[in-house]
């Protein structure tokens, strides 16, 4: 994908990084790819990437919106983000937590699916 936006210049390094932090989602690193476009610097876009201010800031403040419209999600995802190990869910609760992108399946349990999203919400709940 980083040679169809042409990023010759992002080291694999730092492409590892990213695809690490956001645990290779295709759209999280379609964005930052966008943006590396724009000659927004590898750095500045990992360091802020779990901020409301960085690149990932709609996509994650959007998900804690949806997360406050039911209680029973966030306390889900709260239990998920607590644990280390995947977590088993009431079979709706893990699909809607998956439909909003936040987990995914490891057998018939979930947990976090990504870095990012850990580091971020962990933050804004213990806040």
């Amino acid at each position: 994908m980083a040679q169809c936006y042409e990023l010759e210049r992002i080291n694999e390094s730092d492409l590892n990084s990213l695809n690490t932090l956001v645990g290779g989602h295709p759209y999280l690193l379609q964005l930052a790819f966008y943006w590396l476009k724009q000659n927004i610097p590898i750095e500045s876009i990992l360091k802020e990437a779990a901020t409301d201010v960085g690149i990932y800031g709609h996509v994650l403040k959007r998900q804690w919106n949806e997360l406050q419209q039911s209680p029973n999600l966030l306390a889900a995802f709260r239990e998920i983000l607590d644990n280390s190990e995947a977590v088993t869910l009431e079979l709706i609760t893990a699909y809607q937590l998956e439909s909003l992108g936040l987990v995914k399946w490891k057998g018939n349990q979930v947990k976090v699916c990504c870095p990012l999203y850990q580091v971020y919400f962990k933050n804004l709940l213990s806040e």
